[in-house]
């Protein structure tokens, strides 16, 4: 027969070891080949839906293979199809969950649908196998595989999904902190971290010089406003020695430019309001 392409619904399910695969061999050698290799067939397209592990078992043992032409309607009736299949491999709950992911990666869309059948496993757990999946295939191939548990590939998908929006936030803190950084790191010429620790030195910076501005203000506040007296009260006593004989201030000592400060001081406290 000519050499038929692999149903990308077959790949669900992982081949044999070259352990497993020379045990069939030796089988088939000895007792012939029980179970024929199914061919699926839509149309006038054919593909392998069954049998990847008989087919190579058979040239191993110098068998001529046996082939079943079935007709499909569609291709949600192979994949059930394949799934039908699958119910009598030995998998444990993770791979079978993958295999599931693998041949309806989408889950239902729109309000009312249903998703899949499963079996021996609950829904969450293929909801986890598509979210290894989406995440990277290679990883949700080694789960399919056996070489790696769904619980750990999991970890590992949510573990860089987090350094990832860590990323994404640092470079967004970058973008509206210091886009001076920011472009340096876009250009290459400064890594991430060592820009982070830039911007929160800047940061600080303005931090310290906000507080000892703060610290001197409230000092001279203090001592020009006593505690519980009134407005009024203030001004008295912050004028009280005041004479305009000895006033060197290249501004006028003035009731304008008193009134002038005054506004200026009461827009601030406005300002602290907000």
């Amino acid at each position: 027969m000519t050499q038929l392409a692999i149903h990308p619904a077959a790949e669900c399910f992982r081949l044999m070891t070259k352990e497993e695969l020379s045990a069939l061999a030796a089988d088939i050698a000895e007792n012939g080949q029980t179970d024929p290799i199914i061919i699926g067939q839509i149309n006038e397209a054919k593909w392998l839906v069954d049998g990847r592990n008989r087919l190579a078992a058979c040239k191993i043992a110098g068998k001529e293979p046996i082939f079943e032409t079935r007709q499909f309607i569609n291709e949600d009736a192979i994949r059930a199809f394949v799934k039908s299949r699958g119910e009598r491999r030995d998998l444990t709950k993770g791979e079978r969950a993958m295999a599931l992911a693998m041949l309806y990666p989408q889950g239902p869309r729109g309000r009312g649908k249903k998703d899949v059948e499963t079996t021996g496993f609950s829904k969450s757990r293929l909801d986890q196998a598509r979210q290894v999946l989406r995440h990277s295939p290679e990883l949700a191939r080694a789960v399919r595989d056996g070489t790696a548990r769904l619980d750990d590939a999991l970890d590992e998908v949510r573990r860089a999904q987090k350094a990832l929006s860590t990323i994404e936030t640092m470079t967004e803190r970058l973008k509206a902190g210091a886009s001076d950084l920011a472009d340096l790191v876009a250009e290459g010429r400064m890594k991430l971290p060592d820009a982070i620790k830039v911007l929160d030195g800047r940061i600080a910076e303005v931090r310290r010089v906000q507080e000892t501005a703060t610290r001197v203000l409230q000092s001279l506040f203090n001592s020009l406003f006593p505690r519980d007296a009134t407005a009024n009260e203030w001004a008295d006593n912050l004028t009280k020695d005041v004479s305009a004989k000895f006033w060197t201030g290249s501004a006028e000592l003035s009731y304008e430019n008193l009134r002038a400060c005054a506004d200026v001081m009461r827009a601030i406290a406005e300002r602290w309001k907000e």
